[in-house]
């Protein structure tokens, strides 16, 4: 589970999703509970390039929607999906 220190204003939580195929994005949620403040989601392509995908700069539990993407993005297989969450 996730673990917030008590008295803690800006907790980072990291995450990563490896990408085994290819895949095209068309959209992501960015999806916390009440305590959740910022998102950020980008992808790491196989050569190294770092791709944003969203970024959630005052996250609000109440006007949580889909972030369609103004353009497909592609992530061949040996991406990484990165999430960093700030509570």
């Amino acid at each position: 589970g996730l673990r917030i220190p008590a008295g803690e204003s800006n907790h980072v939580v990291t995450g990563q999703y490896p990408i085994s195929e290819d895949i095209t994005i068309h959209s992501l949620v960015a999806h916390m509970h009440y305590l959740g403040k910022a998102m950020d989601i980008w992808a790491t392509l196989p050569d190294g390039t770092r791709v944003d995908l969203v970024t959630v700069p005052r996250f609000d539990f109440y006007w949580q929607t889909q972030y369609g993407l103004a353009e497909p993005q592609r992530l061949p297989a040996g991406s990484v999906v990165h999430m960093e969450a700030t509570f």
